[in-house]
């Protein structure tokens, strides 16, 4: 169904709403219960009419936003065959900037990247590499910096899908609490990157994300569209391509970017 058809489809819904008031209207006003009966009957035929037009309108919107975002996603891929072997020299001597200097954060964030940039990238990690990075995890644990830790554990996810996070009930409750505040002070840039971390540490988690709060992520999106920001524009679209993929989001939590077609 084109853009066209989906506006007149809308139209014809906005008719049915109309004729649905008036019949209900009739039914309310009219003294004759024989004229009401049939008003209140009439009103029940056009509803379950509008429902199903809606239900219909509502699939082919959804097949519409995932074609959207795959054509999106396709658009902000870099491929491994653009980059050269300076690029990778650049990366990798920042990455044991990072590593020196004990900045588990950034270093994680780096190798994180260049995980997704090639797959098969040696990044040398050893045991030094992850003791810090889990120390850096279990310190946002114990101070409860939700936000900052669900980031962390994704970026170790990526970096090895295997690797024991050892995240327990108390970690989803603290992640989730997180998650809620958000979505109850409206701070939906944030709460579309917190909620794609936790989709790619557990594909299968169930966010609840209802429409009001993809309307809210769009919004973000739109207004960084607007003043041209195209950096946080290509994060924000990112999170939203990865919360409305499962397949992505098994693949990259379990290592198989580079099977994801």
């Amino acid at each position: 169904m084109k853009c066209e058809e989906m506006k007149t489809a809308l139209n014809s819904i906005e008719a049915l709403k109309k004729e649905f008031d008036l019949e209900l209207e009739k039914a309310v006003e009219t003294e004759n219960f024989a004229e009401a009966k049939q008003a209140l009957a009439r009103a029940k035929e056009i509803k379950a009419e509008m429902d199903e037009k809606k239900r219909i309108l509502e699939e082919v919107l959804e097949e519409v936003l995932e074609g959207y975002w795959e054509a999106l996603g396709e658009g902000f891929f870099l491929k491994y065959a653009e980059m050269t072997s300076e690029d990778w020299k650049g990366m990798e001597n920042q990455l044991n900037e990072y590593k020196k200097k004990g900045q588990w954060g950034s270093f994680s964030a780096l190798a994180m990247r260049m995980k997704i940039l090639d797959p098969t990238y040696d990044l040398k990690l050893g045991a030094k590499e992850w003791k810090g990075m889990e120390d850096k995890l279990n310190e946002y644990r114990k101070s409860g910096q939700w936000y900052y830790f669900s980031e962390l554990a994704m970026k170790m996810k990526i970096l090895d899908p295997n690797y024991n996070l050892k995240l327990g009930p108390e970690d989803w409750k603290g992640m989730e609490n997180q998650l809620n505040e958000y979505r109850k002070t409206g701070r939906w840039g944030v709460l579309s990157t917190q909620a794609m971390e936790i989709k790619i540490l557990d594909p299968s988690y169930d966010l609840k994300l209802r429409k009001g709060e993809w309307k809210g992520m769009e919004s973000i999106l739109n207004e960084l569209r607007r003043v041209w920001r195209w950096d946080f524009f290509s994060e924000q679209a990112t999170n939203m391509k990865i919360l409305s993929s499962p397949r992505l989001a098994r693949a990259l939590s379990e290592g198989k970017l580079n099977e994801f077609k």
